[in-house]
């Protein structure tokens, strides 16, 4: 990871469910989101950090990675941490 720029990175915090899906929140994300957004920044990425969007709004948030300019940049990479618990 040694190109000019390191490049960009989003992170996609959901503490709070759409209330059709009858979801308690998932406390302390706030934390794991800010700690991830920290470390990213110490890495010298560009980090925008995004919550509780809808599946939507998280679709058109990641398309646009995909228009983002890529030159000399180190490669996109999606990481998804599953921390999901049945909520109930």
């Amino acid at each position: 990871m040694n190109h000019v720029k390191r490049g960009k990175a989003c992170i996609f915090n959901h503490e709070n469910f759409n209330p059709n899906l009858d979801l308690k929140p998932r406390a302390g994300t706030s934390k794991d989101r800010d700690n991830l957004y920290m470390r990213l920044r110490e890495l010298d990425f560009d980090v925008t950090y995004f919550n509780d969007l809808t599946f939507n709004e998280l679709n058109t948030e990641v398309i646009k990675c995909n228009y983002f300019p890529k030159f000399n940049l180190n490669p996109l990479s999606f990481l998804i941490f599953d921390l999901f618990s049945s909520g109930k």
